[in-house]
């Protein structure tokens, strides 16, 4: 018999397009190629510096672009390659079953509900009189859409663009404001924020369609970045033109600068049906990678400049009056990034926020902020004072604390010119024109901040858009979502608490960037764990089975790797490399830390915990270079001992990247480990000091050479799937017997990194895989060349960072990065009619846990017969009557309560079964 999963709409049978992709490497080639370009990266030198080192070498907020981008590499070219992304997502349908009929068990979001995601565009409605529809973009989050920003209780809904894409400027046509542009890809990130050009709608944001990427003008993919656009009207045509200023990637390991040609200006007169890229005058250097665009009181265009991947226009600001030539007007010495802010009524006065600046000889430094001001065009500039945030950790000369190529916001009210606003960790405002600064928003409350009585407002400030009509009023973007300032000036520090000047609204924002969840294993409380970029560990308890679920942050700061324990006794929340805590289930805060290293792991630490023996292992490779050790933590259960100590062994010869307890063995770990060199050892007696090590991949060359992203297993323990996180290889390997053997299941899977693996309970054909594009699904997994479709209806093309089953009713918990966390189910799905007329019973009953509705398949001489549901306590709660002589398959919904039931058929010839459903 075959039983089918039904974890989406799709089926196999589809024709796959041939993309230009690289060839995947031979199985045969050496997995040392691919950690000499890992080890050869720039990425990898940083994992030894600290944060504060991090800080001053001005790296991005976190390590994770970095840990994935190494994960990442093809061991071929010494890079990642975006571009098949791109063109995977051009050719989607091409994945996706046409069969219908497969739509009754889709994806479920799960929230949460109260927490938002990175965000860098937030703008009102042009179109909405009554000032209160308001969009946002998440940086991997997609486009949403608010109808009442005033209102908390009125949710953000997804709309238009059907991707998670990284939307990071907008603009709008002022002659017509149905049309918009958005731009997307985020160059501030290491250039990991994945985007794929200029998007536009002529409806108001209802429907878009991609305007800057036919390959007709020689426009590649998934390599460049847009920074800013502007929409302008030419006084000479009365026409609108589109600027957009593109940053492209420099990928140093392989010294491959790609983008380079199409970074620049570009700009169109027709709406996005044809580009042209700009040459700036007065400068050889026409591939200025733009970092934003102002329009002056004159109608002139301003532009900021932030060096781009050459090392060139760092500093640069330039002006236009005709939209074809642009002068340099000034330079900012040692800039890096210019964000600049135009006054509405002095064409001549400029605001100007930039990252870094000239060399002090004095000092022998460079300054991390410099704020000039200009009253005549830049034909003299003065400086303006610097912010002096009341948080202990950050200095008084970088407001940004050493994230000013991240998060940096300065605008001037469109109604005053004496009123300024800046944002980089915290906002600030102005009403001497830079002379003094008040600050208006805390991102905690931890040493000063918390007498500092001014708005709680996340971290890391990256847009601020003033309300249509009243310019004390705005909108904010920030690491933590979106934020409505009803009082700009109220938000200064008032003499009564609770300043609620600005408040966030995040209710159905869920643009949350995961790295990892769990999922409780009790049925009838549904509990979701998982860790999230820049916003903790988010816990629900008791969830519903939709998006509207509100967590709690346990444990703060980024989370990273979370566990459930099974009998629900606690939960393991941890933050970056080796700080991690337990704590007690119900939640109530009490708990214990377990360790607070941060000199060994990685930035996401993989962890993995044993939950019949209580016992955490997680990688603790020393950042200086050592791999050969693994942290375990014994007695980490409420009343135990907790032991604390460090295992390893010589096979570890790299760092570890996933790891996977045998849940076939209860009796002590049997802990299986892969790692960066593409080797899966297995430790038998983990827990103990008696262990043995074994390394089950076959030696150094068996593996393709890459990165072990996730490890799980079959129906037996022999049986175990290995996936990888590389580009240009085979991702996905299969052991029947323990490691003796290894088949590659990649079959017509496309070039695209796979994070983690899970089989059907039901049917090892099945199989599911998260991946930087989604859920993919096949139902021949055991053929020699599986065939894989996308499998995500009611999902997106988000990056999937995790999959966790819940073994009771087969609930997978898929969390994402960008899009929160969802489940599913795998279904045993209908009998055969073979095995009905060979089964011992009358009927059968499918799926046996449901929501209430269920589908009885009986014998065709059953015949007609009536249906009683009786709970657990024997009383009857439920009965209808049925004839299976007309449809041997009787569909049947009730609205029982949660729990289980049983189900008694009793037909005309007194012939009686029972069975036995979960409802939840």
């Amino acid at each position: 018999m075959k039983k089918k999963l039904l974890l989406s709409i799709l089926v196999i049978g589809v024709s796959i397009t041939t993309f230009k992709f690289l060839p995947k490497i031979d199985s045969n080639s050496d997995t040392n190629e691919y950690l000499e370009k890992v080890k050869a990266h720039p990425f990898y030198k940083r994992k030894t510096m600290s944060k504060a080192e991090r800080k001053s070498n001005r790296l991005p907020p976190n390590a994770y672009f970095e840990q994935e981008y190494l994960n990442e590499i093809n061991p071929k070219t010494g890079r990642t390659h975006p571009e098949n992304l791109e063109e995977i997502r051009k050719n989607i349908d091409n994945y996706r079953s046409k069969s219908p009929g497969l739509i009754d068990n889709q994806w479920q979001e799960r929230g949460p509900n109260n927490i938002g995601g990175r965000t860098r565009v937030v703008f009102f409605d042009p179109n909405d009189n009554t000032n209160r529809r308001v969009f946002a973009g998440g940086v991997s989050g997609g486009l949403w859409v608010t109808n009442d920003i005033t209102d908390e209780n009125t949710p953000w809904v997804q709309i238009g663009i059907p991707e998670n894409l990284a939307i990071t400027c907008y603009a709008i046509d002022p002659q017509n404001p149905q049309i918009m542009y958005l731009g997307t890809g985020e160059s501030y990130t290491s250039d990991n924020g994945a985007g794929n050009g200029v998007w536009k709608s002529v409806d108001g944001g209802a429907t878009w369609n991609n305007v800057f990427e036919d390959t007709s003008n020689d426009i590649e993919l998934g390599i460049f970045f847009i920074n800013d656009i502007l929409a302008w009207v030419n006084p000479n045509t009365n026409n609108t033109e589109i600027f957009i200023g593109v940053a492209g990637a420099f990928y140093r390991s392989s010294s491959q600068f790609l983008g380079s040609d199409k970074q620049g200006v570009y700009k169109t007169d027709n709406g996005g049906n044809s580009w042209t890229k700009l040459r700036l005058k007065n400068s050889s250097n026409t591939d200025y990678e733009i970092n934003d665009f102002e329009i002056a009181a004159d109608n002139s265009i301003w532009m900021g400049a932030a060096r781009n991947i050459f090392g060139h226009g760092g500093g640069d600001i330039l002006r236009s009056t005709d939209g074809n030539l642009f002068d340099v007007v000034y330079n900012v010495p040692g800039a890096r990034r210019t964000e600049l802010a135009v006054s509405k009524s002095d064409s001549n006065k400029v605001f100007v926020l930039v990252d870094g600046g000239a060399f002090d000889p004095v000092t022998e430094t460079s300054p991390p902020i410099t704020m000039i001001k200009t009253d005549d065009s830049f034909a003299t500039v003065s400086n303006m004072a610097l912010p002096n945030d009341a948080d202990n950790g950050i200095p008084a000369n970088d407001f940004t604390r050493g994230q000013a190529f991240y998060d940096l916001v300065i605008e001037v009210d469109p109604n005053n010119d004496d009123i300024l606003y800046v944002g980089g960790i915290d906002a600030f405002r102005s009403t001497d024109a830079g002379d003094s600064w008040i600050q208006i928003s805390k991102w905690s409350e931890n040493n000063n901040l918390r007498f500092l009585n001014v708005p709680r407002v996340h971290a890391d400030q990256h847009a601020l858009t003033f309300h249509p009509t009243d310019s004390n009023m705005a909108l904010l973007g920030t690491d933590g979502g979106v934020y409505y300032a009803t009082s700009l000036s109220g938000a200064e520090p008032a003499l009564l608490p609770d300043n609620e000047s600005i408040v966030p609204r995040k209710l159905g924002y869920n643009t949350l960037q995961f790295y990892n969840g769990d999922i409780g294993q009790d049925a009838r409380n549904d509990v979701l764990l998982a860790g999230a970029q820049d916003n903790g560990t988010q816990f629900i308890e008791s969830a519903d089975n939709s998006s509207q679920n509100n967590s709690v942050d346990v444990f703060g700061g980024d989370g990273a790797f979370s566990f459930l324990d099974v009998e629900d006794d606690y939960l393991i929340a941890s933050f970056v490399y080796n700080v991690k805590a337990r704590l007690n289930l119900p939640f109530n805060g009490n708990g214990v830390q377990l360790d607070n290293d941060q000199s060994t792991g990685s930035f996401i630490n993989p962890q993995e915990l044993d939950r019949n023996l209580d016992v955490l292992f997680a990688n603790a490779s020393a950042r200086n270079g050592s791999f050969d050790s693994i942290n375990r933590y014994i007695g980490i259960k409420e009343g135990e001992t907790l032991i604390t100590d460090r295992i390893g062994d010589p096979s570890l010869n790299a760092e570890t990247t996933a790891f996977k307890v045998s849940p076939f063995n209860s009796a002590s770990s049997t802990l299986y480990v892969g790692t960066q060199s593409g080797r899966v050892i297995r430790v038998d007696g983990a827990n103990t000091s008696n262990r043995t090590w074994t390394i089950i991949s076959g030696g150094i060359n068996l593996f393709s050479g890459g990165s072990v992203s996730s490890i799980n297993f079959g129906e037996i323990e022999q049986e175990i799937m290995v996936t990888f996180h590389n580009y240009g290889i085979e991702n996905i390997w299969y052991t029947p017997d323990g490691g003796t053997t290894w088949e590659s299941k990649d079959g017509d899977l496309p070039d695209l990194p796979v994070k983690a693996i899970l089989m059907s309970p039901f049917d090892k054909d099945e199989v599911i895989i998260g991946t930087e594009l989604g859920i993919w699904r096949t139902e021949n997994f055991t053929s020699s060349s599986p065939n894989w479709v996308q499998s995500q209806n009611g999902m997106s093309n988000v990056k999937v960072t995790s999959l966790e089953l819940r073994t009771q009713d087969n609930t997978v918990l898929a969390s994402t990065y960008g899009r929160g966390m969802f489940t599913g189910k795998f279904l045993d799905n209908t009998a055969s009619l073979e095995e009905v007329l060979t089964d011992k019973s009358i009927f059968t009953i499918y799926p046996t846990v449901s929501n209430g509705t269920f589908t009885l398949f009986a014998k065709n001489e059953v015949g007609k017969s009536q249906i009683d549901i009786f709970d657990i306590s024997g009383k009857k709660v439920y009965n209808t009557n049925v004839d299976f002589s007309q449809d041997r398959k009787q569909k049947v919904s009730t609205n029982l309560a949660v729990g289980m039931y049983i189900v008694n058929l009793v037909n005309e010839q007194n012939k009686k079964t029972s069975r036995k459903i979960i409802i939840e």
